[in-house]
């Protein structure tokens, strides 16, 4: 059963190597879960990290429709103008568009911390298979904002569909005075009705009373926080240099039975085709030494150079000995051409092989084209088309 072991990095982590771990099963169950540093942690075959909110930005960016290698320096000039620090530092994942606009989600981190994450993860022994942001759990239903709290004291406050802010749930005064400015910011028409609170096992969530928003806001308590089940749809930010290279590994393992197979057949008909290319050969040296000795019969004390020709010059010359049509008489070529649809000519020549036919007007190229399936040499010069049997 392949098991997946997730954890939850807070602030200080891995400087404070204490954190929080939940256990799955193949069906993302829980099995067991904990807080403890890395020697208590159980093995597992999968690891993935959740990031405290506070580890990382979650933007709304305006990307037009662009091909994928052009998105990295699009989100680059994007981020210029939303960031303080130089936007080549950081690592950028999209985390969802919006299909009715230019807008989408951008997750932010700093490139030397999501590095910094991964080596410590791969010192540990604990490769990691994903790493996600806890700013996109528990998102909000229509009309209604969720704030989240997790363990070790941190908030994060869901208003929309992209969009998730970091909050210190330690004092409730503080993120009480939070969520009045987030709502303050919030143009009228987007106002939520309902703040949900959601709390963690074994998290005391804050005074309901001290997080009165403004009248006409309800505050509920929704369901239990499951840090660890985020959305199908959570951006995974191991991508581009970040990638694992254990699930390349994977990637390969299973491309790897339909590669050998694709091999194979290809390796099969390779081998057909050689089989039947020497078959070819073979045939063809057997036709080739029975025309030699069909030759050496007809023409006995003659050296064979090219016996075909020779066999076909003896039958020209025997047909005319008999006083019989030869392909090169004049009868042939004239029968020929008009069998062909040469029209009928005006004047004719025939001398040496060659018949010349004076026509009305410049042959057709079909015309030339139906004479050398005939065997026979046809060109034309103007109005004058000469033909003569193909040596």
């Amino acid at each position: 059963m392949t098991t997946t072991l997730m954890l939850l990095a807070g602030e200080h982590w891995p400087r404070d190597p204490v954190a929080d771990w939940v256990l799955l099963d193949a069906g993302r169950r829980r099995l067991d879960s904990g807080r403890s540093d890395p020697r208590h942690w159980p093995p597992a075959q999968r690891h993935e990290l959740v990031l405290a909110g506070s580890r990382a930005l979650w933007l709304e960016l305006e990307l037009p429709p662009a091909p994928r290698r052009e998105q990295a320096q699009l989100i680059r000039y994007a981020l210029e103008g939303q960031l303080a620090r130089d936007p080549d530092l950081q690592h950028a994942t999209i985390s969802g568009r919006d299909a009715a606009s230019v807008r989408c989600g951008v997750i932010v981190i700093e490139r030397s911390e999501l590095g910094a994450l991964v080596s410590a993860c791969n010192t540990l022994g604990r490769p990691l298979a994903a790493v996600r942001s806890a700013l996109q759990l528990a998102p909000p239903p229509p009309g209604a904002w969720v704030l989240a709290m997790l363990p070790g004291g941190d908030a994060v406050l869901r208003a929309g569909v992209r969009s998730g802010i970091a909050l210190d749930a330690g004092s409730p005064a503080a993120l009480a005075d939070w969520l009045a400015l987030q709502w303050s910011a919030t143009p009228p028409v987007e106002r939520p009705q309902v703040l949900e609170l959601r709390c963690a096992r074994a998290v005391q969530g804050p005074d309901p009373a001290a997080l009165a928003l403004v009248d006409g806001v309800a505050l509920r308590s929704g369901a239990e926080l499951d840090w660890w089940q985020l959305p199908p749809d959570a951006a995974n930010l191991l991508h581009g240099e970040f990638a694992p290279a254990h699930d390349r590994n994977v990637l390969w393992r299973r491309l790897r039975p339909p590669l050998a197979l694709a091999a194979s057949v290809a390796a099969v008909w390779l081998l057909a085709q050689v089989a039947m290319l020497a078959m070819d050969g073979r045939e063809e040296r057997m036709l080739r030494e029975r025309g030699e000795r069909i030759a050496a019969e007809a023409l006995p004390g003659q050296p064979l150079l090219e016996p075909r020709m020779q066999l076909r010059r003896a039958l020209e010359r025997s047909l005319q000995a008999h006083g019989q049509l030869a392909a090169g008489d004049l009868l042939s070529l004239l029968d020929a051409a008009l069998e062909a649809g040469a029209p009928r000519p005006l004047a004719l020549r025939y001398e040496d092989g060659r018949l010349t036919l004076q026509l009305a007007a410049v042959p057709a190229a079909e015309l030339l084209t139906r004479l050398d399936a005939r065997g026979l040499a046809a060109r034309a010069e103007g109005t004058t088309l000469i033909l003569a049997a193909r040596p």
